[in-house]
């Protein structure tokens, strides 16, 4: 086990019984950096060959753990060294752990308020674009769900469900906002609306 990995709660509950608000579930993430991150990855992948586990998917999913923390100076500086085409593939590239959402997906289940539409304009800057995940929503679509911490199921499944009166204003700015982007052929109704 890893230093950074020893660092880490031992358990948190699978699922927080009440309703939490964006702050709570960011003050639930670990504040880690990236080599931290990247210790921790290799762990729960369970490899000993750092090698085996590419540098991109390190950094795609350690911009989702950032956006997920809602802290754009971080996402900024981060992304701010990338060439513009690596920068736009970790906005737009999507991993099974992040439920094949984008992200504007992971903005959008973490952050809400100004910080999160002044987030969401910032990675639409880089090139993020609105796309459906896994379950067929776009971004905006699903605000009633549970979290999930966007680092390989760290802490093993559903951290929390959110508050969705918190999300749902959010959602609905996002969505008018941004609507327009949607591709043609994203166009079709959630699995969830059915």
């Amino acid at each position: 086990m890893s230093a950074a990995a020893a660092t880490m709660p031992a358990s948190l509950p699978l699922l927080i019984p009440n309703t939490v608000t964006a702050a709570e579930a960011r003050a639930a993430l670990p504040h880690i950096s990236y080599v931290q991150f990247r210790d921790m990855l290799l762990d729960e992948l369970g490899v000993e060959d750092a090698a085996s586990v590419s540098m991109f998917r390190s950094d795609l999913l350690y911009t989702h753990y950032l956006v997920s923390q809602g802290n754009l100076p971080a996402v900024q500086a981060f992304l701010a060294g990338k060439d513009d085409d690596i920068k736009r593939r970790l906005v737009n590239d999507t991993d099974y752990n992040t439920h094949m959402g984008n992200t504007l997906h992971t903005c959008a289940y973490w952050n809400t308020g100004d910080d999160a539409v002044e987030m969401f304009d910032y990675l639409v800057s880089c090139g993020a674009k609105p796309i459906r995940d896994y379950y067929c929503d776009l971004p905006w679509e699903n605000h009633t769900g549970g979290l999930y911490v966007p680092i390989l199921n760290l802490y093993g499944h559903e951290l929390m469900h959110r508050n969705a009166a918190e999300f749902t204003a959010t959602c609905t700015i996002l969505e008018s906002r941004y609507d327009d982007l949607v591709p043609a052929e994203e166009r079709m109704p959630s699995i969830r609306s059915g």
